[in-house]
């Protein structure tokens, strides 16, 4: 027990000599030792061991010499930040960082490879990673080396003609977004959109005078940092769709604000994927009876439901907060198809009918209802009341 004790009571820290063995076979004595263990696992090895204070009997800790990469980063970004401040970097440049990164890793692989060996050589690459960067971002759009960041606004128009119905499919930028109806059936589909480089639409009517309309960012867009612009009002998307049409919609949205205001629209059906930005849809309020797909996550979620309003709805919940509001006046019914780990507070007007589903005392006997079927997910949902506006 005691040699036991003493073997483990001080580790010496591995060497090379010690994480190698003779080559086997015929070999044996006639080349170089091969490693039994990957010199950066070796490195790894030794980035602690213990010894023994026999003066204290206490176990020390030995830390293996540390990296530069933290303390460089700190600079750098303090640098970064210093210099948009300033004026000398625009803030739109640094959308560059997402063109940049897999840089980290070839200077990380390196740094596996070879920077344990001396602390200068460690110092040296990230000094060269951080330094890279930042001149990329200063002088990559002017070299031509990265993106240019220069903000267009386009205006697209899409006319009515013979359309009897139309499937609108929008995937959203990274950026606020409003949609609304037309104030007449003066056009089908116009949209006001920023972009930096190409976005992709496209718009056909087939035979029987079905219209459909794609519009996305095209996966480029890449706003992660404001837009340089005088005109806040002009970094968005903004999209007017016809009043009179039945319309087939679909909404991807991502990390910024959105208001879905179809008050007005005459929906077919209504298929919704929101992001992490907030979202804020109105539901039509004089439409034919259409079903729609709500699909929430890490957002939150204000669904306004006007008196009038008649659909069948399912609410796929996220980590978001949900909250619905009900318009004096509408007949509204609640599905709790699974009840999450959100918290769940009612209004106090909706009467529970059985043990998952609760509704408004008008119900039963309006002619114009809406029915959501609830799967809550871990985000919070309230139901409240109010007045017509």
């Amino acid at each position: 027990m005691a040699g036991t004790a003493e073997r483990w009571g001080k580790q010496p820290r591995l060497t090379d000599r010690e994480l190698t063995r003779p080559v086997s076979g015929e070999s044996r004595g006639a080349g170089p030792e091969a490693p039994l263990i990957p010199h950066f696992l070796h490195f790894m090895l030794n980035l602690t061991y213990r010894n023994q204070d026999a003066g204290k009997g206490k176990t020390i800790m030995h830390h293996h010499r540390g990296s530069v990469f933290f303390p460089l980063l700190l600079i750098t970004a303090g640098l970064v930040l210093w210099l948009v401040n300033i004026g000398y970097l625009p803030l739109a440049n640094l959308n560059g960082l997402f063109y940049v990164w897999p840089l980290l890793l070839v200077f990380l692989g390196l740094d596996i490879l070879i920077g344990y060996r001396a602390r200068w050589i460690n110092a040296l690459i990230w000094l060269c990673a951080m330094g890279l960067t930042l001149g990329l971002l200063i002088y990559g759009p002017t070299l031509g080396l990265l993106p240019k960041v220069e903000v267009k606004r386009t205006t697209l128009s899409e006319p009515i003609g013979k359309s009897r119905s139309a499937t609108i499919v929008l995937d959203l930028p990274p950026m606020p977004t409003t949609l609304t109806a037309l104030e007449a059936n003066t056009a089908l589909f116009e949209a006001s959109i920023s972009h930096i480089r190409d976005y992709q639409y496209q718009a056909y009517t087939n035979a029987l005078n079905d219209t459909f309309i794609t519009l996305g960012d095209g996966g480029n867009t890449g706003f992660f940092f404001p837009l340089p612009s005088t005109d806040p009002q002009a970094n968005r998307w903004d999209i007017a769709l016809a009043p009179g049409i039945p319309l087939n919609l679909t909404v991807k949205a991502h990390a910024s604000p959105v208001r879905l205001d179809l008050r007005a629209l005459s929906l077919r059906s209504l298929a919704v994927e929101a992001g992490s930005g907030s979202l804020e849809l109105l539901l039509p309020e004089r439409a034919p009876q259409f079903n729609g797909d709500i699909e929430a996550d890490s957002g939150s979620l204000l669904l306004d439901v006007p008196a009038g309003a008649a659909a069948d709805l399912y609410l796929e919940g996220g980590s978001g907060a949900i909250t619905i509001v009900l318009e004096e006046g509408c007949a509204f019914q609640l599905i709790r198809e699974n009840k999450g780990s959100g918290s769940f507070t009612l209004s106090p007007n909706l009467v529970k009918t059985d043990e998952a589903t609760w509704e408004t005392p008008n119900f039963a006997t309006a002619n114009r209802r809406v029915v959501l079927t609830l799967d809550q997910g871990s985000g919070a949902l309230e139901i409240r009341e109010e007045a017509n506006p």
